[in-house]
């Protein structure tokens, strides 16, 4: 059953990013390395489409009036959102092999290893790209006037 959140589109579209994910999986299976578990290499496949679909389509996001407020008064929620575009914008400076790293930690909650795994770099590689991808963050933040505190 659908969510009560969700209209169905974005379960269609999860629907067609992993068959096109399966598919190319299928496709390129001569090309898997056994040295990776199979997870991490078709979970790199999904998040590949997931950024191609992403990239082919500009975000909408339908305004829900049925939304709580969670305690804060109007002015932080809008000092909330404002930040998080400002994060947002200042994300999309970065390469995409920066951002990606961001994402898994910060999003996603992955380890180093799993990281290490789905992107088929090493772990110290994991690590030191996740470090500069925090500094530049910080640094395109701060160039931009990006403050987290009021």
């Amino acid at each position: 059953s659908i969510p009560p959140d969700c209209n169905g589109n974005e379960i269609d579209d999860a629907q067609d990013i992993a068959q096109t994910a399966f598919v190319k999986a299928y496709e390129k299976l001569d090309t898997y390395n056994p040295k990776y578990e199979v997870f991490s290499w078709i979970y790199r496949i999904v998040i590949n489409e997931a950024i191609n679909f992403l990239k082919s389509r500009k975000p909408t996001v339908e305004l829900d009036h049925t939304i709580k407020s969670g305690g804060n008064t109007p002015e932080e929620n809008l000092f909330q959102k404002e930040l998080g575009g400002q994060i947002e914008d200042s994300l999309m400076v970065l390469s995409l092999d920066y951002r990606i790293v961001i994402a898994l930690r910060h999003f996603l909650d992955f380890t180093y290893q799993e990281m290490s795994e789905v992107l088929q770099i090493p772990e110290k590689t994991v690590k030191s790209r996740l470090f500069s991808a925090r500094r530049m963050l910080c640094e395109i933040m701060t160039d931009r006037g990006i403050r987290a505190t009021e």
